[in-house]
């Protein structure tokens, strides 16, 4: 087999699988003509709804073209033929939140301050886009050992909904992808009942607040929203404290500290 013939279309090359989904999975690549790796999102073609899902994978690629921020994944290409359907995208080197969740706990306290800011900003761009995320969770957002964040995986994106079709549709976000399965939830649990209770708590407990927040629209809604978060973030990091610190777990002063 040639080069050419293990080459993703002729011009990238695997390094590894970043993450595995059921209808795709992301990979870390390297483009031959330059040499720089990117991130690619591809839709495996045996997977069920083949069609549905390269939908949804135009309409991704279709929101975040119009998202331009430093704390958001940066968009290069969408690309689809008779062999391959993918989005290409920055490669951003660190693990997403709900993992470092699982594995490192105290290292998420450390940097949750900056993280819940970062998160903030990151959806007050999207919000000033009139677009609605509407998938924030732990697994959606990247987090290097610094504190940088990457919101990733707009694939349940909506446009926010306003004036004459908000009162008559009673705010709810529209839909352009053209797949009904963009409505759907239940395979976007934020609980896992395999870890021990409270260990997820953190994460989903501010994360879903962020979800509903996003019904509301106005900028200074936005930013009361965005501030009201915050504020959640910072309570829940001292309630969360507090339990490690009378169960003999760590404790984590100088987080709580910050967040009074």
């Amino acid at each position: 087999m040639s080069d050419e013939e293990e080459l993703i279309d002729g011009i990238y090359k695997e390094i590894m699988v970043i993450s595995n989904g059921g209808s795709s999975q992301v990979l870390e690549c390297v483009e031959q003509a330059t040499g720089r790796h990117v991130a690619m999102k591809l839709l495996k073609e045996e997977s069920p709804d083949f069609k549905d899902n390269k939908k949804v994978m135009k309409y991704e690629s279709e929101v975040m073209k119009q998202i331009d921020h430093p704390l958001i994944i940066k968009f290069e290409r969408f690309s689809t033929s008779r062999d391959y359907t993918y989005i290409v995208m920055e490669h951003f080197r660190a693990s997403n939140v709900k993992l470092q969740l699982k594995s490192d706990m105290r290292s998420v306290h450390v940097r949750a301050r900056k993280l819940f800011e970062c998160v903030c900003a990151a959806l007050s761009h999207v919000h000033s886009r009139g677009l609605i995320h509407r998938d924030i969770k732990p697994d959606n957002v990247l987090m290097n050992k610094v504190g940088e964040i990457r919101l990733v995986d707009f694939s349940l994106a909506t446009k926010e909904v306003k004036g004459f079709a908000k009162m008559v549709g009673g705010g709810q976000a529209e839909n352009h992808s053209g797949d009904s399965n963009l409505h759907r939830t239940g395979n976007h649990s934020q609980t896992d009942p395999r870890l021990p209770d409270g260990h997820l708590q953190l994460g989903n407990h501010v994360f879903r607040g962020a979800n509903r927040a996003h019904a509301i629209s106005g900028p200074h809604a936005r930013r009361i929203v965005d501030e009201a978060l915050a504020r959640r973030a910072c309570q829940s990091l001292r309630i969360q404290s507090q339990r490690h610190s009378g169960n003999g777990s760590p404790h984590f002063p100088h987080v709580e500290k910050e967040t009074r």
